[in-house]
Order: C-alpha cells, then structure tokens, then sequence
C-alpha cells in the first residue's frame, strides 16, 4: 500500500474499534500511531484531531488500560533488568561494573510499581525483588 492507503486504513481500523468500550483502547492507541506516523497526510491530521477530541472528553473509561498497560511494561522492565543484574551477568563480563546501575535501574522501576499499589501482586512482587536487588547496588572497590 502507499503512504496515504496505509495512514487511511489504520485511522479506520482505529475508528472502528472506537465504537466499542471494550475495544477503546484499543483504536486509541491505533490512532495515536496514525497521527504520529503520519502527521503530513490527511489521515494523520483527521488522527490527531480525533484523539484532541477524546481527550477532552470527561468520561474515559480507556484511562484504567492505559494504566495497566503502562504497568505492564514498566513491570517487564524491571524484570528484564532486576533478572539480568541477578542472573545474567557473568563473573568477569565487561558489564559486570555495570551491575549496581542496572540494579538500581529495576530498583526505581520497582518503585514506581510499589508506591503505585503496594499490596498488588506487582507491588508484593516488586518489595521481594528490590530487597534481593539491593545488595548489588554496592559497587565493588
């Protein structure tokens, strides 16, 4: 397809899926690639004011997908990074020095998620993590 065919056909899928409150998220976020991808053509520009209109809107009920799917990735983040300062780095790596930040990054990642809603799954998830994290933080004389 060309530029103008692809920008058309992903703000139509997004405006589709608009009309269910199942799948609001959804077409935002599809929209939201329309107008960022495509902010030169037609399709691009009718994106972004669509998605200026929805954020004027008072009710938003695609606001708590949002924050679960924001959740979401800042918990494989910290995973990824808490499980390689953990497990993956080996003895004598060159990033075996950088091992206290990478801790330390999972740890404010961890963070985020704790303060978010410490008694969450992702909140008790996050306290076990960062007290095992914790003494990696230390760098080595």
């Amino acid at each position: 397809l060309a530029r103008d065919e692809d920008a058309k056909a992903v703000f139509d899928e997004g405006k589709a899926l608009l009309a269910s409150k199942a799948t609001q998220y959804r077409g935002l976020m599809l929209v939201k690639g329309a107008a960022g991808r495509w902010p030169d053509l037609p399709a691009g520009r009718a994106a972004l004011a669509l998605l200026t209109e929805y954020d004027s809107k008072k009710d938003r009920p695609w606001e708590d997908d949002d924050l679960a799917e924001q959740r979401r990735s800042i918990a494989a983040e910290a995973r990824a990074l808490g499980d390689y300062a953990l497990n993956g780095i080996p003895a004598g790596s060159q990033y075996e020095k950088l091992k206290p930040d990478i801790a330390k990054r999972a740890i404010e990642l961890w963070g985020v998620l704790v303060s978010d809603a410490p008694n969450s799954a992702l909140g008790k998830e996050g306290k076990k993590l960062v007290a095992e994290l914790e003494p990696l933080t230390r760098k080595k004389k």
